[in-house]
């Protein structure tokens, strides 16, 4: 079981004062009483020094750039461990081995004869989408990417923290099978942290999937490509020739083992901090290989990256409010460098335990020699199961390794204060809520820092505690500006006006806890509605809300996994009673009655939104796509006055369309919207009587 980070033994870190000196030892006066200011900040940060084994050694500090330059050119000189069956090829070899493949002859074939050209013309074309999807990595642009790497990271962030410990688990796994690293996608920096990482730990960089929109960054792109990124479109399945030449390449990467293969089975970046639910057509073809029994196994490392707060999060609010997405170009990335402007605090890579695909999928499927054709993409329906499961699973793992910050668990905080219409509380009961709610954390089992970023010109603190509060200061002001000091040193938010960015900020921050609390908080909705009754009614009550909410959230063992395992924790953290076989809240702790604050804040948001989303429908036709719907719904929400801020959340509108359109209560036909007014105003009713049902949890957080 993880434990907060901040109390683990076995752990270290490298601040920047270790940082600075390069590997060699820190030296210090110990016995000067007349220690410099830095001195004094090196001491401190030293006394901190128990977050991870290892952090990235920073080597700028007061090196030349040729110190680090040299660092870098000189670094990666012992061999790597590589795939006992691997055949040693260059990127050039094996796009030649894909074009000469039969899988792409096979397609070059078809589609000459439906095209009805000649077969030299489409090898030619198979030939050129195999160059553009190719990666072709070399010693110049990977050694470019380490120092570039190097000077961006410590600009923008404070550290990197990782484990040595779980990086020699992957060492130890590429020598005996594939390897597939499979990360939690939340920023841009997600491509190269992971092979940023592995440069300095003497690993093979990894063979990255990368959208086709990067190749328009011009020399940002040519760096990729040589770093290991290979391309791909993001819909395809209709392209014979494509799916050929892509699977194909994939089929031959994993095969031969010529480097671990790294891609985001999310499929894209989340602009809510929310886990997003897989996206599973790559990894279905990455394991392929295994299916055919090409492989005798191929070892998954779920890999979670997470960041005390996102340089690119100003812009994901923007998108919610419905800012169009920056294309990708080398000139938006130049545009850019306002992120360089000040810290973004810490990034965490923690690599959750191995999953071999023999042992998850052993009796879930069958696997034979030839099993699939060499042109087909179709998967049996137990093989779709499998994988379907699998990616749930990697989701999962990247989750519970997930890091918890201040920022996140500050920003749950303020939201259930200004909710609760606390104007002000002091700073010492803020420090007490943020310890109460990370130690809530910390015994469900996930990972939590409060260790602070420090800006570089802070007053030095005297204790652990101070710290705290300092790091609250600094993220409290990011956070939410419309908070104000007041002369006795009290907090005061102000939450008059239209705050819908500050809003969503909080929303975007305070989401990357909500996994922790998810399936409790739906539960204590069960009970609370119901009353406390008997667990089967409960459990009709959970799951028609889970059913409705499915797209917000990865369930643990399905509907029923999800609610045993919530009525475990319920139990164990004493939230509730149990007389026989029935249920009900614990409101004699005076501990619960923060809990339950908690759990209807993380709700109340979302059950909202959704409710105003079906009001829209049902108010008004509309004429419009698919795609069209979300703008639509979202300006005549931003018409009616004091609309809450998540309500023009264009994910949570887009998620609140699909699932109406899954359960067919919509649908559309030549851009005309059909809605099922009896089904949707029976939902609508539902949604605001557990609204109703959680906006009666009201507590004076004060005096907790």
């Amino acid at each position: 079981m993880s434990t907060t980070m901040e109390q683990s033994s076995s752990l270290s870190v490298y601040s920047k004062a270790h940082a600075d000196s390069g590997k060699r030892p820190m030296r210090r006066e110990h016995e000067n009483q007349n220690r410099n200011e830095k001195d004094e900040k090196e001491a401190f940060l030293d006394a901190w020094a128990c977050v991870c084994e290892g952090s990235v050694p920073r080597f700028n500090g007061d090196k030349k750039w040729m110190g680090d330059l040299r660092r870098i050119l000189s670094a990666r000189r012992n061999k790597f461990p590589m795939y006992r069956h691997c055949e040693p090829r260059t990127p050039a070899t094996l796009r030649d081995h894909v074009s000469k493949s039969v899988r792409v002859a096979e397609a070059v074939a078809k589609t000459a004869k439906e095209r009805g050209v000649s077969i030299s013309s489409v090898q030619k074309d198979a030939d050129r989408l195999i160059d553009i999807i190719g990666h072709n990595m070399a010693s110049v642009p990977v050694k470019i990417l380490g120092y570039t790497m190097q000077k961006l990271i410590f600009t923008i962030y404070e550290d990197v923290v990782f484990s040595k410990s779980e990086l020699q688990q992957v060492r130890e796994a590429l020598e005996k099978t594939p390897v597939l690293l499979l990360p939690s996608h939340r920023s841009y920096m997600d491509f190269l942290v992971l092979s940023f990482l592995f440069y300095l730990n003497e690993l093979p960089l990894p063979a990255i999937a990368s959208g086709e929109d990067f190749l328009k960054m011009g020399p940002i792109s040519w760096i990729l490509r040589g770093c290991g990124a290979f391309f791909m479109r993001r819909s395809f399945k209709n392209d014979r020739l494509y799916w050929a030449c892509f699977s194909e390449y994939v089929d031959t990467l994993i095969t031969n083992g010529d480097a671990p293969m790294e891609f985001f089975v999310e499929g894209t970046r989340s602009r809510t901090g929310k886990s997003i639910l897989p996206k599973n057509g790559l990894l279905g073809v990455a394991l392929r290989p295994f299916f055919d029994a090409r492989v005798g196994d191929i070892t998954i490392f779920p890999v979670s990256i997470s960041y005390e707060e996102r340089m690119e999060s100003h812009l994901y609010i923007d998108e919610m409010l419905g800012t169009p997405k920056p294309k990708e170009s080398f000139k938006s990335a130049l545009e850019a460098r306002k992120v360089f402007n000040y810290n973004h605090g810490k990034i965490y890579v923690k690599l959750a335990p191995k999953i071999s695909v023999r042992e998850f999928t052993k009796d879930r499927v069958m696997r034979q020699e030839g099993l699939f054709s060499p042109g087909s993409a179709i998967y049996t329906p137990s093989h779709k199961s499998a994988i379907e499961a699998l990616g749930r699973e990697i989701v999962l793992a990247q989750q519970k390794t997930s890091v918890i910050t201040v920022p996140a668990i500050l920003s749950a905080l303020v939201e259930m204060y200004i909710r609760d219409e606390l104007q002000c509380i002091s700073q010492n009961e803020i420090v007490q809520h943020v310890e109460r709610l990370a130690k809530m954390i910390s015994k469900r089992g996930f990972s939590v820092d409060l260790k602070p970023s420090l800006e570089k010109h802070a007053v030095i603190p005297k204790c652990p505690r101070d710290a705290i509060e300092m790091g609250l200061s600094s993220w409290l002001a990011r956070l939410h500006p419309a908070a104000s000091y007041a002369r006795d040193g009290s907090i005061q938010f102000l939450t008059g006006g239209e705050r819908h960015f500050e809003m969503l900020q909080l929303a975007h921050f305070r989401n990357e806890m909500l996994h922790v609390f998810s399936m409790e908080a739906i539960l204590y909705l069960s009970i609370k509605f119901t009353g406390g009754r008997t667990r089967q009614e409960l459990f009709n009550g959970f799951q028609r809300t889970v059913k409705i909410f499915y797209l917000e959230f990865i369930l643990e063992g399905g509907v029923r996994g999800s609610f045993d395992k919530a009525v475990s924790a319920m139990i164990q953290f004493g939230h509730v009673h149990v007389s026989g076989d029935s249920i009900s809240l614990a409101h004699d702790v005076e501990e619960n009655e923060f809990q339950f604050a908690l759990f209807s804040s993380l709700l109340i948001p979302m059950i909202g939104a959704y409710k105003n989303v079906i009001r829209v429908l049902r108010s008004d036709r509309f004429n419009a796509s698919h795609s069209g719907l979300v703008a639509l719904i979202r300006h005549k929400t931003s018409q009616i006055s004091g609309v809450p801020s998540e309500h023009l959340s264009g994910v949570l509108i887009a998620n609140c369309c699909e699932m109406l359109k899954r359960a067919k209560l919509i649908t559309f036909r030549e851009n005309e919207l059909s809605c099922n007014s009896d089904e949707l105003r029976n939902m609508e009713i539902y949604l605001g009587m557990i609204m109703n049902t959680l906006e009666t949890q009201k507590t004076t957080l004060s005096h907790l």
